[in-house]
């Protein structure tokens, strides 16, 4: 079965803006979330394997922040049927249990709806 398919996934009904830490460029956009990465939509091709600080805008306030910090390796990256856009996945990386919280509330939020994984 496809490794991405194992975890329920929650696609995104707002727009939610995806930076990387250092820079303050956008990445792309949060297409869905689940509890061990997400899947962002951008205009640039990223490296599999490598390793992002990642900046997540939030819709709302979660846990006195209405942004979330994090780490995330990109597991795959492809064209989007046929435009000009990438959709790639990412895992969590050395996520701390404040932030781990902070996504559990945010997939209960009403920016998020479940999706059930595939059951092989």
């Amino acid at each position: 079965m496809d490794e991405r398919r194992k975890n329920d996934r929650y696609p995104v009904n707002k727009y939610l803006g995806v930076y990387d830490q250092k820079t303050g460029d956008l990445l792309g956009c949060l297409v869905d979330l689940h509890g061990k990465g997400i899947q962002i939509l951008g205009k640039e091709e990223f490296r599999a394997g490598s390793v992002y600080k990642i900046r997540l805008d939030l819709h709302k306030q979660i846990k006195d922040s209405k942004r979330l910090y994090f780490e995330a390796k990109n597991t795959w990256c492809k064209s989007h049927k046929g435009c000009t856009l990438f959709a790639a996945g990412f895992e969590f990386q050395n996520v701390d249990q404040e932030t781990k919280e902070c996504i559990a509330l945010l997939l209960g939020s009403s920016a998020f709806r479940k999706i059930l994984a595939k059951q092989g």
